[in-house]
């Protein structure tokens, strides 16, 4: 399908030391088909990543940050020296297919209620990682936990081969409407990262706007960006975040499902570690995996407010 060439366009990026990863992102962008965009790169991490890349693309805005604010603040902080009428929010670990962003922005021109918008998102392998079309379902975690990593019954999401109405679209590639991100104020930054796009798109919901799945546009996800040391924080902050979020806008029944369909997930997640560990197929620190697992286990266990102690605080100093 022909499309206009997408104007007035900013894209986002926030980086947190996956140097190589994020050269990918950005090449990908740069080779693609677009006009009239900028690129803005918020740097969390110490690992030069976006210097290096502000020296091989000087067209590319850099900010560096002295510490690791977190996905939503770096995104606030992007958004805030953007000029773009519509805002694509792109995590560094993503590879832009081309002909990928302009049907997004042309599909948010011609539909005035649509104020999120997203794409495909395909995973390594090309598969397709998500089917946005469906509601979110804790039960459909305890059936894919029974499925998928129990039975191995490896299966690729249900695609979804028409545009369609969704809670919310993947955070790793989503277009925003700038007058959207101005009325809500941006991400909400009691969130240091996860869950983000799912508060975002019920907010924009309430106050009248649409999120939407376009099915032919496409983004593969790789998903490799943490690093060793993050998985202290990650692995229990990912929990917790959906919690929290999820809590805000769901039944207490729903949310009590989650708990229990995440715990049978950590529970075979600690299975796994030891046995890759063991078979020395373990990528990345077994320590730190381990103890990720364990404060999860806690935070899933405990109310909120309390689980959110045993979450070790990753804004940390980059000098």
């Amino acid at each position: 399908m022909l499309v206009n060439k997408a104007t007035s366009l900013s894209i986002v990026v926030v980086s947190f030391n996956c140097k190589e990863l994020l050269m990918g992102t950005i090449r990908s962008v740069i080779e693609g088909d677009l006009d009239d965009y900028e690129i803005i790169v918020v740097e969390n991490g110490n690992d030069g990543g976006a210097e290096y890349v502000s020296r091989l693309f000087p067209m590319v805005k850099v900010v560096m940050n002295d510490k690791n604010t977190g996905f939503a603040a770096a995104n606030n902080k992007g958004f805030q020296l953007s000029t773009g009428d519509y805002v694509l929010l792109l995590n560094p670990d993503t590879i832009v297919l081309p002909n990928t962003i302009n049907p997004l922005v042309e599909f948010m021109k011609r539909n005035k209620k649509c104020g999120i918008c997203g794409p495909k998102i395909l995973n390594a392998a090309g598969f397709h990682a998500t089917n946005p079309c469906s509601a979110l379902r804790p039960s459909k975690m305890i059936s894919d936990l029974l499925l998928k990593r129990l039975l191995r019954l490896r299966k690729e999401a249900a695609k979804a081969e028409e545009s369609c109405r969704s809670d919310f679209v993947h955070g790793s590639c989503m277009l925003i409407r700038r007058a959207v991100y101005d009325s809500l104020g941006g991400l909400d930054e009691r969130l240091f990262m996860y869950c983000e796009e799912f508060e975002f798109s019920n907010r924009a919901s309430a106050a009248g706007w649409e999120t939407w799945y376009v099915s032919d546009a496409e983004v593969i996800h790789l998903g490799e960006g943490a690093s060793d040391e993050s998985l202290r924080w990650a692995i229990p902050l990912r929990w917790h975040s959906a919690l929290a979020v999820y809590g805000r806008y769901r039944s207490t029944g729903w949310v009590l499902t989650l708990r229990v369909a995440a715990i049978l997930n950590l529970i075979v997640d600690f299975v796994s570690t030891v046995v890759s560990s063991v078979t020395g197929k373990l990528r990345g620190s077994f320590s730190k995996r381990m103890e990720g697992l364990g404060r999860a286990l806690l935070t899933l266990l405990l109310p909120v407010a309390v689980g959110a102690k045993f979450i070790p605080n990753p804004q940390q100093n980059l000098d």
